[in-house]
């Protein structure tokens, strides 16, 4: 009998890669290197698999098109793509769930990358890459109906989520509104951005703060006869408002007399009601490296799943023979670089 002619010495198969040891190298949050984290500085890591390249850019979140740190994140994005075609490329950026979304609607009204900055923070350099070179854009962000259900399956409560979520929210969006470059929408936008996110975490985490809920449909149906659009939204802010409230029973007082009327101002528009100017004091009942209360220790448990999901992610990528190129924030580049290193090393 003939047969085929096989090589040899045998070639040995591929050794396949343990995912779930690579993803137990991510640092928790209270790890001393989160905690010693120098505010304000980017931290990059850049790795090369043969031809592949992987450059994950941790940034300070900004919305300042004038940021020192956006002309490193600019350099960093040309350099790369300078050695890849762009059917390898693929771009993830932080926030951008799901990978379906209309690049193009997310950017009709952007004519600069100045523009695209004001709006979108540093992503936005991304945003506008991918749209003017025909890059692809992959999620790297876990679904939020999943970290929710994780949420619960640890035993925090329903209520504990939405506020964080709330909160998570508040933080980032201060930030803008107080920047007087980041760029400010009409007060309908804001309104119907307030109301499409309330709707979106009520619907997610199954609480009934807010009895008058609509879909975003609805919402916007009442855009047609303004006085009812703003009697719902003031009817909506007011339960979600008491909602937020009972809840903040859980935090530190001082947080809670810092907070409320903070996020009263903001719904409002009005800044000077702001009682402090630092941003950072309010970021600290959802900071994961501290312990204040439950809502900390779900924003902890919140991120590592993120991180989590964020390896897979990248994993599967290279598997594709793909290069990256990430954007994400600065804590999370330290909390997944021991994983990354193991990671890379698995693939050589």
């Amino acid at each position: 009998m003939i047969g085929c002619m096989s090589e040899w010495p045998p070639q040995a198969l591929p050794k396949p890669i343990d995912l779930r040891s690579i993803v137990n190298e991510i640092l928790p949050y209270d790890h001393p290197k989160l905690k010693e984290r120098i505010k304000g500085a980017s931290h990059v890591l850049e790795y090369e698999l043969g031809d592949q390249h992987l450059v994950f850019f941790g940034a300070k979140h900004t919305n300042d098109p004038a940021s020192p740190m956006l002309v490193q994140l600019q350099a960093k994005l040309d350099q790369f793509l300078k050695t890849e075609t762009k059917e390898r490329v693929v771009l993830m950026i932080e926030g951008m769930h799901g990978d379906e979304f209309n690049l193009e609607d997310c950017l009709k009204h952007i004519a600069t990358h100045e523009d695209a900055v004001s709006r979108y923070g540093e992503k936005g350099l991304l945003l506008c890459a991918a749209r003017d070179r025909g890059l692809t854009i992959k999620s790297p962000e876990a679904p939020e109906e999943s970290l929710v259900q994780e949420m619960l399956d640890r035993g925090f409560e329903r209520e504990e989520i939405a506020l964080f979520l709330v909160l998570r929210g508040f933080t980032s969006t201060i930030g803008r509104q107080m920047d007087p470059r980041s760029r400010s929408d009409s007060q309908e936008d804001w309104l119907m951005a307030c109301a499409r996110e309330f709707y979106h975490i009520q619907e997610l985490t199954g609480v009934t703060w807010i009895r008058s809920i609509k879909s975003e449909k609805e919402i916007s149906s009442l855009l047609q006869d303004q006085p009812a659009f703003h009697e719902y939204i003031t009817r909506v802010v007011t339960e979600f408002m008491a909602g937020v409230n009972a809840e903040f029973k859980r935090l530190p007082g001082m947080k809670k007399k810092l907070l409320i009327p903070s996020m009263k101002a903001l719904l409002d528009r009005d800044q000077t009601q702001i009682p402090i100017k630092d941003v950072n004091a309010f970021f600290d009942p959802v900071d994961p490296r501290k312990t204040h209360s439950a809502i900390n220790q779900i924003s902890a448990a919140w991120n590592m799943s993120r991180d989590e999901y964020l390896v897979r992610q990248m994993a599967r990528v290279l598997d594709q023979k793909k290069s990256i190129f990430i954007v994400f924030g600065g804590s999370h580049a330290i909390a997944i670089e021991p994983a990354l290193e193991k990671l890379m090393a698995a693939h050589v």
